[in-house]
């Protein structure tokens, strides 16, 4: 994937994008075309595809530094091949809940999109893109217009056959070595954690929190590892002898942050622009939360009967002292609740901390 998109950015495909798309992209997401290249190659190639695009783009000056914080916030997600391969079909050996996840996965990252793109702040930059979006959109013969970009953007590169498919094999290479490294390093962060003794204090938090909003306990050194690296996390959630709601919403969770090892990688493709990590932050928080809602909404609603019916027949003889009709509506409430109260909590200690620094 990673080369096939390093080929495609070499042919101009990307120009071709940012003019076609372009009324589809604005109403939706205030974007330009050229987001929904990279929002199809992330949601396909998996992570950190969405931010190494992103940063190309912005680099190239054809997006905006807000465009590009916004359009990063929702184009970093897991890949199907992950999602529906490995967390599916591998760890809970069942097709239907790699189907569901996906489902929460992408359309939470699809809503990220559009959330963010009311927080645009300045009216110069308001004014600026409308006025941009009505010339693209003034422009007759759309796809014509799109096919001399491409082409003109492939001149531009003026790279033969040969030196661009060698160029795309070594970018991947460098990137897939980059994502190894760090993966390895956070996989041996939580182990350390764990010798020392420190991940038994978070547990414990986690614990507490879980117990208030009706999450088992045995989620919880699943959940901090998936903090980190969440291949680690969802492996371990899947394992734990408890029904299946509980380990999907988690699951979900996990994906929808990322992990710290994510969010490094992340951070390195951003670190040569002038892109803030933290709207990235705050955006996969919010998409860890959205997507665990959503988890399950449509377990419940759609895929209840399709899930257990294909279970193995071991689960059906695991006893959990959690039972599936605690699985209410409160429990979204509960949730919001302690989302709202951390948020309240954290805006006090900065206001504090604001006051003594001018005092």
């Amino acid at each position: 994937f990673f080369v096939a998109v390093a080929i495609l950015l070499g042919f101009g495909v990307i120009n071709f994008f940012e003019i076609i798309l372009t009324p589809f992209m604005k109403p939706i997401f205030k974007l330009p075309g050229s987001g929904a290249f990279v929002m199809l190659a992330g949601m396909i190639s998996g992570n950190p595809m969405g931010a190494k695009l992103t940063s190309l783009l912005r680099k190239k000056n054809m997006l905006t530094k807000d465009e590009a914080e916004r359009l990063v916030a929702f184009t970093s997600t897991a890949s199907p091949l992950f999602i529906l391969g490995a967390i599916g079909i591998g760890f809970f050996q069942n097709i239907k809940t790699g189907i569901l996840l996906s489902l929460s996965h992408y359309l939470a990252a699809l809503l990220i999109g559009i959330i963010t793109s009311f927080s645009i702040k300045n009216k110069k930059q308001k004014k600026a893109n409308q006025n941009l979006y009505k010339k693209r959109k003034k422009q007759p013969f759309l796809l014509l217009k799109a096919i001399d970009a491409m082409h003109k953007a492939r001149l531009k590169d003026g790279r033969l056959i040969g030196q661009l498919l060698k160029d795309s094999i070594n970018s991947s290479i460098n990137t897939l070595l980059l994502i190894g490294g760090i993966i390895i390093i956070f996989s041996c962060l939580t182990n350390l954690l764990d010798y020392i003794g420190i991940a038994s204090f978070f547990v414990k938090i986690i614990c507490f929190i879980f117990n208030k909003i009706n999450l088992p306990e045995q989620l919880s050194p699943s959940f901090f590892k998936g903090i980190f690296e969440i291949t680690i996390g969802i492996k371990l959630t899947s394992m734990q002898k408890i029904t299946i709601l509980p380990k999907l919403i988690i699951t979900s969770a996990i994906l929808g942050f990322g992990g710290l090892s994510i969010h490094a990688q992340v951070i390195s493709m951003l670190s040569k622009t002038d892109i803030r990590y933290k709207p990235y932050f705050k955006a996969k928080i919010l998409h860890s939360f959205i997507a665990s809602i959503l988890t399950y909404f449509f377990y419940k609603t759609i895929f209840y009967k399709e899930i257990q019916q294909n279970l193995d027949v071991q689960s059906f003889a695991i006893k959990s002292n959690i039972s599936t009709n605690t699985w209410d509506f409160f429990f979204i409430l509960k949730i919001f609740a302690l989302i709202m109260l951390m948020y309240w909590i954290y805006m006090k200690l900065k206001n504090l901390v604001s006051i003594k620094t001018k005092t």
